[in-house]
């Protein structure tokens, strides 16, 4: 296992998706506020957006992980399913 993860900060905007489930006016403002930031991509929410200052140079306040897993990508989608399908007013996109 790796040792110093608790010092890391790293975005997730997957995890944002599927808390539309539990949370979705706030999963909703948050997702708006992950697009606004340029974590949006042509195929979807990019994989994470860094804020770990270790690995960032100085000028640098984030770092976008420019990758899309399949898998968050099919999380993602089947939140989408389920939060709009159970309850279509909650889902502002």
């Amino acid at each position: 296992m790796k040792r110093g993860l608790a010092e890391d900060l790293v975005v997730a905007p997957y995890a944002t998706v599927m808390a539309l489930m539990v949370t979705p006016v706030a999963a909703t403002l948050n997702l708006q506020r992950l697009a606004e930031n340029g974590a949006l991509g042509q195929f979807g929410f990019y994989e994470a957006i860094d804020f770990t200052t270790s690995r960032l140079p100085a000028s640098k306040g984030s770092a976008l992980v420019r990758s899309f897993m399949a898998h968050h990508q099919a999380m993602s989608l089947l939140s989408f399913h389920i939060s709009y399908m159970t309850n279509p007013c909650n889902i502002v996109l």
